[in-house]
C-alpha cells in the first residue's frame, strides 16, 4: 500500500506480511486497505469485522481470522492507496485504552508483549524491503481531480511511517 498525505503526495509505502499466529496475536502485519477476503469466510466461517472497536478494529479482526484458521497469503505488489490526513487515531492517547481492552479480552490482561511483537514485526517489514524492488511510481485520484488519475514519481521510496509522515512537506 502507498500512504500518501491528503493531498496525494507519497510519505511512505507498506507491504505486508505473512501472518504469524503468535505474532499476530500482538500486532497487525496487514493493512485493511490492502487486504482482501472471500466472500466465503464470512458467509461459511460468520466472521465480522467488529466495529465495537473504534482504533484497533483491523488488529481485532486480523486476531479473529488467524484464531478462526483462515489461510492467508501475501501478493508482493502495492496495490492500494492510505490518505494520512494527520488525524490517525493509532497516534492517539485513546489507542492505549483500546490495547488494554484487546489484552483483556485476548491476553488475559497481559499487553507486554505487545511492544516487542510489534518490534519484531517492524523488522520482519524492513528485511522484507531488502529483497524487495522499491515503488517507484503510482498513479491515484487526488481532491483536485476526482476524474482522472495523477501520476507520481517516487524519489526516496520509504517503508518507514511514523507521525513525522503527518507533517506537511518542508
Amino acid at each position: 500500500m502507498i500512504v500518501t498525505d491528503a493531498q496525494g503526495r507519497y510519505l511512505c509505502h507498506r507491504r505486508s506480511l505473512k501472518p504469524s499466529a503468535l505474532v499476530f496475536r500482538y500486532t497487525t502485519g496487514g493493512m485493511t486497505a490492502s487486504t482482501f477476503q472471500r466472500a466465503l469466510v464470512f458467509q461459511k466461517r460468520g466472521i465480522r469485522f467488529e466495529d465495537q472497536w473504534r482504533i484497533i478494529a483491523d488488529k481485532v479482526w486480523y486476531h479473529t481470522l488467524i484464531q478462526a484458521g483462515v489461510g492467508f497469503g501475501c501478493h508482493n505488489h502495492l496495490v492500494s492507496a492510505f490518505a494520512e490526513t494527520g488525524s490517525n487515531l493509532g497516534w492517539s492517547a485513546a489507542v492505549q485504552r483500546e490495547y488494554q481492552d484487546y489484552a483483556n479480552r485476548f491476553l488475559g490482561g497481559k499487553a507486554y508483549g505487545v511492544f516487542l511483537f510489534g518490534k519484531l514485526n517492524a523488522l520482519r517489514r524492513i528485511a522484507k524491503e531488502w529483497w524487495m524492488s522499491p515503488p517507484k511510481e503510482y498513479a491515484l485520484y487526488t481532491p483536485e481531480n476526482l476524474h482522472l488519475r495523477q501520476a507520481f514519481v517516487i524519489a526516496k521510496p520509504t517503508c518507514s511511517w511514523g507521525k513525522r509522515a503527518a507533517q506537511p512537506p518542508q
